[in-house]
């Protein structure tokens, strides 16, 4: 019996349970307060922020932040968890930064925020930064993509008649037609005429490729039946190998190549794609126009022609308010007497074209490159290439490259092209938005950025009778010319009834003055109000006497906001306003002057630039950061 009561006893441990349970029970054990009343920890909130992805040696700044509902964040800590190594700086704070490893090809890196409370407990959030290779260009991409033009794969339209004819400078492999065929591929018309009447009867027009037509005559087109919903086509076909289709002027003097003349006012050109052809004058005497669209000209796109020898490649003379929407892309107009594009409408587009020696016939500073008139509203002009613009007989540039006025414009938009001279004179600007004439002339909301202008004479860039108009993200190199002025608001006089400039804003622009050039890299005043500059570059290699950066000569109140611009070389300005708080004068240390004009790694102009006024993206596309840089780059 004693071996079983010593059995059933309970364990020490359980005996101090039921007691501790009894002393709980009735409030005793010493008076200690009941731990259901203390409170649970809430454990903090991490976030490291949005996944990102950037380029080689990119800035990168890592915006974590954290909160705790019952207390305090007392610590925060970044770490790497995979990737090419980087060193973080910053990282015990809430937003870290670093730069990104040079990659050849892409790479992740991850990230932890680990965020600490004051009761000790942690919360950890990740992030994704992606690292692309650093794109090397130094410029945007200028002149006709040739993957934009290949030979048309298969006919467009419902009706196509095929013509070809293999006369003087046809390839070996052209085999021309009968103008008594079919007029389908395999049996095709021949004769300029035929295809004229056939075009004229409702038909779309193709040209076999290596064919060549000889004629005394403009291509005469007045077909009433093409509209946007089925337009009227002229283009290639055949052996993508041979050359394009060339229909050749032959007759001297004032006759054109393709002309679209309805004879009719009240009569309308609407819905015309023409493609892949080469319209020449054979004399190359620089006269008559190769392309003519007159009247009231709707939906017309021309991509991919070659036009030499007139003297205006293609003249756009639109006379109704109600015209609109005409390209010209891919295509290369050479050699033309006067201009290589005279005219406009609303929303002309311009893009991607080459024009080279236009305006030689009587050089003057009367003819160009390209003279936009009548452009009306949103028109584009974008991703060109002028050279030797209105060359003498002694081969001297007298004429500007790239002209905007006669005209009453909203909207216009002129990126990314590249203006060059080889051999400039005085009156040999580069590229003008402006008033010139007697009708009444006008220009708002106008935005001039991302253009290479290199070597044109006294003028890179300027305007006048401009309202509220944009000068940014440009390039401006000047090596031979004396007495030049990098970029101009106003550039020249403005004569009532037109509109005076007001309300120009001028940023991040990057102006180069070395070998023997001199001058003002920008001059903004003289006339005008409500004037911004902000983050503009001005750099002289060999100053001169009466050099300077900048010339403000109007009164201080004149100019909304001068801020962060950097002068090198010269005297910052030679107005009377003087320089502003932000303005420094120190070398950008290019990467390699002047044929390329980014930032060098130790460059002071990296992250100096104000945001209070600044491009969204560089001359690249790059997105600029909250702190940019100055000048037409933003660097990483």
């Amino acid at each position: 019996m004693k071996k079983l009561l010593i059995m059933m006893r309970p364990p020490l441990a359980a005996i101090l349970l039921l007691i501790n349970i009894f002393l709980v029970g009735c409030g005793g054990g010493g008076g200690s307060s009941d731990d259901s009343d203390s409170p649970v920890n809430t454990q903090p909130q991490a976030n490291a922020g949005a996944d990102q992805t950037v380029v080689s040696l990119q800035y990168v700044i890592l915006s974590g932040s954290g909160s705790d509902n019952d207390g305090a964040v007392v610590s925060y800590q970044w770490t790497q968890l995979s990737g090419s190594a980087v060193n973080l700086s910053d990282s015990d704070t809430a937003v870290a930064s670093f730069n990104a490893p040079s990659v050849t090809v892409s790479e992740t890196l991850e990230f932890n925020l680990s965020v600490t409370d004051d009761d000790d407990e942690t919360t950890v959030d990740s992030v994704s930064i992606r690292v692309n290779p650093m794109v090397t260009l130094s410029l945007p991409s200028f002149g006709p993509d040739v993957s934009q033009c290949p030979a048309t794969a298969v006919d467009r339209g419902a009706t196509v008649i095929h013509v070809c004819d293999c006369q003087t400078g046809a390839d070996s492999g052209c085999v021309h037609g009968d103008d008594t065929g079919s007029g389908d591929a395999t049996n095709p018309l021949r004769s300029i005429a035929a295809a004229v009447a056939a075009f004229n009867n409702g038909s779309d027009l193709a040209f076999c490729r290596g064919g060549v037509w000889h004629n005394d005559s403009a291509l005469a087109l007045e077909s009433g039946s093409c509209d946007s919903n089925s337009p009227c086509t002229m283009q290639d076909y055949g052996d993508a190998a041979l050359a394009r289709p060339l229909i050749r002027i032959t007759q001297s003097g004032h006759v054109n190549g393709l002309s679209f003349d309805t004879h009719s006012d009240p009569e309308r050109w609407e819905g015309i794609r023409i493609q892949n052809l080469h319209i020449s004058k054979q004399s190359q005497d620089g006269e008559g126009f190769g392309l003519f669209l007159f009247r009231n000209i709707n939906d017309v796109t021309m991509s991919c022609l070659e036009v030499d020898g007139f003297g205006i490649g293609v003249h756009l003379n639109s006379n109704s308010l109600e015209s609109g929407d005409v390209t010209l892309s891919d295509s290369y107009l050479h050699d033309n007497g006067s201009m290589g594009w005279l005219g406009g409408t609303h929303r002309t587009l311009l893009e991607r074209n080459r024009f080279h020696n236009n305006g030689w016939l009587n050089a003057s500073m009367f003819l160009h490159n390209v003279y936009l008139t009548q452009m009306r509203s949103d028109g584009i002009v974008r991703g060109n290439w002028l050279s030797d613009s209105s060359v003498d007989a002694n081969g001297h540039c007298v004429g500007a490259g790239l002209v905007a006025h006669n005209d009453n414009s909203t909207n216009l938009l002129i990126e990314n092209n590249l203006i060059e001279e080889s051999n400039p004179s005085p009156g040999c600007w580069g590229l003008t938005v402006d008033a010139a004439g007697a009708s009444t002339e006008s220009h708002y909301n106008a935005i001039i950025r991302g253009n290479v202008v290199r070597n044109v004479g006294n003028l890179s860039i300027g305007i006048s009778s401009c309202v509220d108009c944009i000068i940014e993200n440009n390039i401006v190199v000047q090596t031979v010319f004396g007495g030049a002025i990098g970029i101009a608001s106003p550039n020249r006089l403005t004569t009532a009834p037109d509109v005076d400039v007001s309300g120009t804003i001028v940023r991040n622009n990057s102006v180069y003055f070395g070998g023997t050039a001199s001058g003002r890299a920008y001059y903004v005043g003289e006339r005008g109000s409500s004037y911004v500059v902000t983050n503009n570059i001005g750099y002289f290699a060999n100053p001169q006497a009466g050099d300077s950066c900048y010339d403000f000569d109007l009164p201080a109140s004149t100019y909304s906001m001068v801020n962060s611009n950097l002068c090198f070389g010269a005297i910052f300005d030679s107005g009377t306003t003087g320089m502003d708080g932000m303005a420094s004068n120190s070398d950008p240390l290019f990467l390699n002057a002047p044929d390329d004009l980014r930032l060098g790694v130790a460059s002071p102009a990296r992250n100096s630039g104000t945001n209070l006024s600044a491009p969204t993206i560089d001359i690249l596309g790059n997105t600029r950061d909250t702190a940019p840089d100055q000048g037409a780059y933003e660097t990483f």
